[in-house]
């Protein structure tokens, strides 16, 4: 190293040396947990937040989208949930969740494919 970068690096590291009894404080205000700690707390936390047995799902409209998986591509049939309006191109493309059958995988996804424009869309899937 030059002269110039030894300077540069205790005057950049200068103050971020810790002693001992700083380090005992810190441990007692927030004591660092395991993984299988923050696991244990996670699902705690979890069960106390769950929702009365309403469908997890939420689907804005009853008729199933077609479309393809995102791991396998294979031909999947999804459940509307939500749709992104794309106001450059004025389209509105479904977004799906889905269960592939195939690979197992679970997922969401919009479908580019099944853009269109606001008035088509609410026919095809709200009628």
């Amino acid at each position: 190293m030059s002269k110039t970068s030894k300077k540069m690096f205790s005057n950049m590291y200068e103050n971020d040396i810790l002693d001992l009894d700083s380090i005992e404080d810190l441990e007692t205000s927030s004591p660092i947990k395991s993984n299988r700690a923050i696991k244990k707390a996670n699902k705690r936390q979890a069960e106390t937040t769950k929702l009365p047995a309403q469908g997890s799902k939420s689907t804005i409209s009853t008729k199933p989208v077609e479309s393809t998986c995102n791991k396998c591509h294979n031909k999947i049939i999804g459940e509307l949930v939500s749709d992104i309006y794309m106001p450059h191109i004025n389209k509105v493309i479904p977004l799906i969740t889905y269960s592939c059958s195939n690979c197992g995988h679970e997922g969401r996804r919009s479908v580019y494919a099944l853009a269109l424009p606001l008035d088509q869309y609410e026919r095809k899937y709200f009628n």
